[in-house]
């Protein structure tokens, strides 16, 4: 599975784990590497990766633009159109306190504690509109 490499070479000696193979034909696997060999072979799986990595990237960017020049297209078919910006609509105001003119109600979600009040004292909504509805 994985070819042995001699195992890089570091300043401060460390016993090298030889794995006993009885079997001449025995592949060395990933759990008989030692611990620098490991590390040898993480860096070495690193720097393939990124390599193979960037040609594939490089393989489909040309891929890519060859389909593009086939067709007839560029990138600028792919832009997206600028979206428009909503403005938001204006509440209109319906429901205005008696006692307090800051104490206010569009009408819409959940009714405010000041209404709320008047109402269980038995007032009607109606009497707090600002401007009757037609």
């Amino acid at each position: 599975m994985f070819t042995r490499r001699p195992p890089p070479t570091s300043p401060d000696p460390q016993p090298q784990h030889t794995p006993q193979v009885d079997n001449p034909h025995h592949e060395t696997t990933i759990n008989d590497l030692s611990l620098p060999e490991l590390k040898a072979f993480h860096e070495h799986a690193g720097a393939v990766l990124a390599e193979r990595t960037a040609q594939a990237r490089e393989d489909f960017r040309q891929d890519f633009l060859s389909k593009l020049e086939l067709f007839g297209m560029s990138l600028d078919d792919f832009k997206q159109p600028p979206r428009k910006e909503r403005k938001p609509k204006e509440i209109v105001i319906k429901y205005r306190d008696p006692a307090n003119a800051d104490n206010v109600w569009s009408g819409r979600g959940k009714q405010p504690s000041w209404l709320q009040a008047y109402l269980t004292e038995g007032r009607q909504l109606d009497e707090f509109l600002i401007e009757p509805l037609t």
